[in-house]
Formats: C-alpha cells, structure tokens, sequence
C-alpha cells in the first residue's frame, strides 16, 4: 500500500504517511458502506422473501367447519412452539384452566413458570412477530374478512362483546360450515377433506 501511495503522493514521510491514512481510511470507509449496503440489502431481501412466503402460505388456507386450517409448514412450526412452551409451563408447576368454549390459560400464581420458561414465550413470540407470519397474515385476510363477515350477517353472533357466542349450538354449526364454504369460494381455495 505504501509504494502505491508513494507513487500517487510523492512528497515527504509525513505526507506519505499522512496520504496512506488518508487513502486507507478512505479504502475502509468505501467498504463498510459496501458492507452496510449489502448487508442491509440481504436482510431486506431476506426479510421481504420470508413476507413474501407467508403470504403464499396465506393464500393456502382455508376454513373448515369455521376452524382456519393452516398449511401444514406453519402449523407445525406453530405447533412445535406451543408445545415447547406448554411443557415448560406444566413442567415448572402451572397448571391448565379451561376456557368455557375451549382452550386454557394457565394457573401459575407465584409466577415461577412465566419466569423459567420466558425463553420459550421469547421464541413464541418472535415467530409471532415474524415476517414469515405477517406476511401469512396479509395473506389470509381476504379468507378471514369474508368468513367473519358471512358470520356476522348470519345472526349467530351475540350482540355484544360481553357475552360468548354458543359455538356448539346447531345454528352456529351450520353456519359456521355455510361461512366456510363461502368464504374459501371467495378468495378460490378448496378445502382439504
């Protein structure tokens, strides 16, 4: 570098050793912003890929039965996770509380679980936040705009927020099937048997 620098800059040491600061200097900031460049091209790149992706797999669900059925990549994926989560939660002394109309929260009144198992709700929640899932998510509202626009306009939901819809009662059954059908029909997905 300094015989090349010599031969551009001529001129005393101190110029020389000044000039070669100068150039390396200037060498090294050219190749962080490259760097930089590149890097943040890759990850947006990568990050507009995986968005991409998800709303390719988006477009691949369907509702059955009024339950949205996911491409089996992401449920699985999803799955996984809960799982993990769960068994933490259970292994470090929660325990289960039904909802009424399915699901459970969990019972965990010292605390202890949250604590031990916040690596786990990290990694939950980091998937959640992903680019893969928003990009499912944009994906999947058109499906899910006209199921719960279908369902709305069928009278089975309660009138207020405070009150629970009775999603075992055969009115609800039926349209729930009825709002699946054509809401998958709308947006040209076929559900699986």
């Amino acid at each position: 570098m300094i015989s090349f620098i010599e031969k551009v800059s001529g001129g005393s040491l101190r110029t020389r050793l000044f000039a070669t600061v100068v150039v390396l200097s200037s060498l090294a900031a050219i190749a962080s912003s490259i760097l930089i460049f590149v890097g943040g091209a890759g990850a947006s790149s990568a990050q507009e890929r995986a968005l991409s992706a998800g709303r390719a797999l988006g477009a691949q669900a369907y509702y059955q039965h009024g339950e949205l059925t996911m491409p089996a990549a992401l449920a699985t994926r999803t799955a996984q996770l809960n799982d993990a989560l769960d068994s933490c939660y259970l292994a470090n002394g929660a325990t289960h509380v039904p909802f009424d109309n399915g699901g459970y929260t969990y019972d965990d009144p010292n605390g202890v679980a949250k604590s031990a198992c916040a690596a786990r709700q990290a990694a939950v929640d980091a998937y959640a936040q992903s680019p893969e899932m928003a990009g499912f998510n944009q994906g999947v509202q058109p499906l899910a705009n006209a199921f719960w626009s279908c369902l709305q306009g069928a009278g089975v939901l309660p009138a207020s927020d405070l009150q629970r819809a009775n999603t075992r009662s055969a009115s609800f059954v039926a349209a729930a099937d009825r709002c699946s059908a054509k809401a998958n029909s709308s947006v040209g997905v076929v559900a699986q048997p």
